[in-house]
């Protein structure tokens, strides 16, 4: 989108806002993650994040959520469903040389959105 001077797709719009939201160093962050990612550095990374992307896979309606710790202090943290809300998002990754995953369809969840709050210790 950038080279294109074209709007960002949705999935690019996250991403750059999150950028921007983290280089603002108030602890809140966001991301995209997926068991099926285009770019390698979007695989969980985490239990946490392993384990809600299973549980947001059998009930997408529900975010996983957990109080966890990041260098020791505490954090609030939610994974949201990353659902394929337009055929964009499934011609995309199902025809990317990078993509794993190729049989994705409209509603699919291709992963979550990981939310992070940091609380006073």
């Amino acid at each position: 989108w950038r080279e294109t001077a074209r709007l960002p797709l949705p999935a690019q719009f996250l991403i750059e806002t999150g950028r921007l939201i983290a280089a603002e160093r108030s602890g809140l962050r966001y991301r995209l993650i997926s068991n099926w990612p285009i770019n390698k550095k979007n695989r969980p990374a985490t239990d946490f994040e392993r384990v809600g992307l299973t549980e947001i896979l059998v009930n997408s309606a529900q975010p996983y959520t957990a109080v966890t710790t990041e260098e020791g202090a505490p954090v609030f943290q939610a994974l949201y469903a990353d659902k394929a809300v337009s055929q964009s998002c499934v011609g995309c990754h199902n025809a990317h040389p990078d993509s794993s995953k190729k049989d994705f369809k409209p509603q699919d969840v291709m992963g979550g959105i990981l939310l992070t709050i940091p609380l006073s210790r």
